[in-house]
């Protein structure tokens, strides 16, 4: 009996041990899920970015403000200062430059700074820049005329454009250096200038692979414009000077169209070799020391409805390695001939007027004439080699048939 007692208690004593471990082991558990951390919540939506509209819908260009109110090179919007990337619409925005702004930012951080599609608005003043550019953008002078905004260096070019698309308006780009560089030069890209006066110690425009679009702009430079390459550019109301010359165009690639504009006052107006074509259409070529044009290499130079007039030397040259020249109610006066063959080539020309040219209308090489190739009809002041004359023809016409 007593013996049963002892075995009781001790069974009684080890309950309340396993019961006490029990308690403790809950007090723990309990203070470990109190203590515990809450649920990780869903991740939150990335902020907007820094400089990124909060309004995806593109909105207005503010009005620039004055150049004194601008303490520094500032977006009108709100931009990043990071690495440049591509910009939605709403996301474009654009820079305010001026003199004041300079002494903080440059111009030439700005373009660096800008990003794809944005629009930087130079306040009147002389800008020392010296920029290369690979991205789309777009550089407006902000003067009531071209002459008030310049964008200059004087020993390295003004603007490389590599792989971008450029638009410039309402500015003049300057260059004073010495040595052969280009003031505006675009490899593999897009070029659009309006309003845009080009002047240059040395060298103008520079166009490799490129496609240009120029409206109502000056070029002044000793080449003016270059086109090479597989380029397409078209000039409409320009004026052309150079020094040495207005227009070269070479490469069996490149295409250029010249129209309603003025190339004077230079060496030679417009070369074209290697092929390459050249269509000229209501334009005036004067006042030139060499030729108004040149074509060899097998290039040809196209022109309609134009003037050539008053050149030093002849109007129109064709180079002994087959160039060709096509003038259609073209007017050439003045000038020390109208086209000089130096060996073989072709002239088709029709419907045009040679007029007091001292030394004819058409010079031929006194050892290679026999190769150049002349055809057309309906001239004033030159009959094509194999034409009948107009008094010839009405004499023909009236003269009675044989029965």
């Amino acid at each position: 009996m007593s013996e049963n007692r002892d075995i009781s208690v001790i069974a009684d004593v080890w309950v309340q041990v396993f019961t006490l471990l029990l308690i403790v082991s809950a007090v723990f558990s309990l203070h470990y899920l109190l203590a515990a951390p809450p649920a990780a919540a869903p991740p939150a939506a990335p902020a907007a970015a820094e400089g990124t509209a909060p309004d995806p819908a593109p909105q207005a260009a503010p009005q620039p403000a004055p150049a004194a109110a601008a303490p520094a090179a500032t977006p009108a919007a709100p931009v990043s200062a990071a690495a440049p990337a591509a910009a939605s619409p709403a996301d474009r925005v654009q820079w305010v430059v001026s003199k004041e702004s300079e002494k903080r930012t440059t111009l030439g951080s700005v373009i660096a700074m800008a990003r794809d599609g944005d629009t930087i608005l130079v306040q009147p003043g002389r800008y020392d820049v010296s920029a290369l550019i690979g991205k789309s953008l777009t550089i407006t002078g902000g003067g009531a005329s071209p002459a008030e905004v310049e964008l200059t260096h004087a020993f390295s070019p003004t603007l490389s454009v590599n792989g971008g698309d450029l638009t410039l308006r309402n500015l003049t780009i300057g260059n004073t250096a010495t040595l052969e560089h280009w003031t505006l030069s675009i490899s593999r890209g897009k070029l659009n200038m309006r309003g845009v006066r080009l002047k240059s110690s040395v060298k103008g425009l520079k166009a490799v692979d490129s496609s240009v679009e120029a409206s109502d702009c000056e070029f002044d430079a000793e080449t003016a414009v270059f086109v090479s390459g597989r380029s397409n550019a078209r000039f409409s109301d320009v004026s052309l000077t150079g020094s040495y010359i207005g227009l070269r165009v070479e490469d069996g690639t490149a295409e250029v169209l010249l129209e309603d504009s003025i190339v004077s006052k230079g060496g030679t107006g417009i070369v074209a070799a290697g092929g390459a074509r050249v269509e000229i259409k209501g334009t005036t070529v004067s006042g030139h020391t060499a030729y108004a044009l040149a074509a060899g290499s097998g290039a040809e130079i196209r022109v309609k409805d134009s003037s050539l007039t008053e050149n030093a030397d002849c109007a129109a040259f064709i180079h002994d390695t087959d160039g060709r020249v096509v003038l259609e109610k073209v007017l050439l006066r003045r000038n020390k001939c109208g086209v000089q063959f130096a060996g073989k080539g072709s002239l088709d020309v029709r419907l045009s007027r040679f007029r007091d040219n001292s030394m004819g209308a058409v010079a031929l090489s006194p050892l290679q004439g026999d190769l150049a190739v002349i055809t057309g009809h309906g001239n004033e002041g030159f009959t094509v080699p194999g034409e009948k004359k107009p008094a010839a023809r009405k004499r023909a016409a009236a003269a009675p048939r044989r029965k």
